[in-house]
């Protein structure tokens, strides 16, 4: 009987280590922790102050609400960042300009002072750099969203007073497109500023122009205007033993008339974000 035991426990064994063989059982393997690679970011709003962070194109800011960006962080996590490198950017700042580069979570912008980010520029350098671009696109004022660009190009405006009110940064991996992924484009829907209308050229306003002049027969004698009638006026002068004469004089008897301005109508307004696509 134990002989029979001993012989069934040999069998499972030798069937077991065929089947390991042929690739039908695998040993266990410990369990690995799931890592990815992603750029995290935060930002300084008017009004709000600094918000939660965001990750890989996820947004950060707001839209729709007119208040600037004044301040971001960025910074590397996961992967992306045991890769080794840095992720530096810089803002252009309103009244200041271009600032310096700053590194791996370092605020750029400034907090407090209520000038508004026009354009930010961000890069990857080190190892991380060879095997990630770095995309990113800004939602701008009076503009809605930019397209996106990459590895330290400028996103926003520079010398346009428009601020910044949102962004996405994605870290993507060389060879696809920050679009690759996305199902859809945002598109911003404009509308009329009713409290922004824009004025134009109406009904013409007419203001004097040129004189207009006629010449006029004045008696020498008396002074009165006696145009048409010199002969009759100039003989009862003589009947009554005064001198007879009459002399020519211009005298404006009105204007030209043209057009000095115009009245102003409303003739649209200025576009505004009502939402989006």
């Amino acid at each position: 009987m134990q002989a029979r035991k001993a012989n069934k426990k040999v069998w499972s064994m030798i069937l077991v280590f065929a089947l390991a063989l042929s690739g039908i059982v695998t040993a266990p393997k410990t369990a690995e922790a799931a890592t990815t690679s992603n750029v995290k970011y935060q930002t300084h709003v008017q009004k709000i102050g600094w918000q939660g962070w965001k990750l890989n194109g996820q947004t950060s800011g707001t839209s729709g609400k007119s208040l600037r960006l004044e301040g971001i962080k960025i910074s590397l996590d996961g992967d992306a960042k045991a890769l080794g490198g840095s992720i530096t950017y810089r803002t252009h700042v309103q009244k200041i300009g271009w600032q310096r580069w700053k590194t791996d979570g370092a605020m750029s912008g400034t907090s407090g002072k209520s000038l508004r980010l026009e354009a930010i520029q961000i890069k990857l350098t080190g190892a991380v750099s060879k095997k990630y671009d770095i995309y990113y696109r800004t939602h701008v004022q009076k503009k809605g969203w930019t397209g996106w660009v990459k590895n330290g190009q400028t996103s926003g405006t520079s010398g346009k007073s428009l601020r910044l009110e949102a962004i996405q940064i994605k870290l993507v991996a060389k060879g696809d497109s920050a679009t690759s992924s996305d199902k859809s484009k945002v598109v911003a829907i404009y509308g009329d500023d009713t409290n922004k209308p824009i004025y134009g050229n109406g009904v013409p306003i007419y203001g004097n122009g040129d004189p207009i002049m006629e010449e006029r027969s004045i008696c020498n004698t008396c002074g009165e205007d006696i145009t048409g009638n010199t002969s009759a006026h100039g003989k009862a002068h003589v009947l009554a033993g005064e001198a007879a004469g009459y002399r020519g004089e211009y005298i404006i008897v009105g204007y030209t008339q043209v057009i000095v301005g115009y009245e102003k109508v409303i003739i649209g307004y200025e576009q505004k974000i009502i939402g989006y696509k």
